[in-house]
């Protein structure tokens, strides 16, 4: 059995990947804080919820790290200075952030618009879809 993919914030775009990698036959385990659809509960402001993401990091696990900048009481914080130590053991960490097309804001939404986009861009993001993502995994 090969090492699992693990998606740590399993939203929209997480979740999606998740679909297209089970479809590959592949193992997948998703994270997120609110648990949804059989994911396993992650916080990573809150460590109680750490060891799910330790316990399930087999060797040669593979990592989407999906998890955006967070607004805390203490201003925002981002997320992956706290992750990376518990991510040390995996093969590879792919990190994801779709924020950065936005300017210069903290928090992004589903109704936020694009600046200084493409046309393609733009309609990338505005794009909701049901058809799945393609992924093509390579061996490692």
């Amino acid at each position: 059995m090969s090492a699992p993919y693990l998606i740590l914030g399993s939203g929209y775009t997480g979740h999606r990947v998740a679909q297209s990698l089970r479809a590959l036959g592949r193992t997948v385990l998703e994270f997120r804080t609110q648990t949804h659809n059989g994911s396993l509960p992650f916080d990573i402001l809150n460590p109680a919820t750490h060891h799910h993401l330790t316990q399930a990091l087999a060797p040669g696990a593979r990592v989407l790290y999906s998890l955006p900048v967070l607004r805390t009481p203490n201003g925002y914080q981002p997320t992956a200075p706290t992750a990376a130590p518990l991510l040390a053991s995996s093969a590879r960490v792919v990190y994801l952030s779709t924020t950065g097309v936005y300017g210069d804001v903290h928090h992004v939404n589903e109704t936020m618009f694009c600046r200084n986009c493409g046309a393609a861009t733009v309609t990338a993001l505005n794009t909701r879809t049901t058809s799945p993502l393609r992924i093509s995994v390579a061996a490692a």
